[in-house]
């Protein structure tokens, strides 16, 4: 079985397999199921180490603070839109 995201326009990224395997096995979708807060947990932490590392990148450049609180914030409900 393989896993990976596939981005769906109503849904943004969500988690996807694929498998040669023809018959249901419920044992593995509940480990899968049991998963889904471990996975929530990191992709949150990657996120916000990205914007730790994005502001710290901001904050160094010379543009004025007010194009750059406004280019954060639309920033982050754009991250926040492909997340949720």
């Amino acid at each position: 079985m393989s896993l990976f995201l596939v981005e769906r326009p109503d849904r943004g990224w969500v988690p996807a397999a694929v498998s040669s395997r023809l018959q249901s096995d419920w044992s593995m979708l509940e480990r899968l199921e049991r998963q889904l807060p471990v996975v929530e947990a990191i992709m949150l932490q990657t996120f916000r180490n990205g914007l730790a590392l994005l502001q710290g990148v901001m904050k160094a450049s010379r543009f004025p603070s007010r194009s750059l609180n406004r280019m954060s914030l639309t920033l982050c409900l754009c991250l926040a839109v492909r997340i949720g």
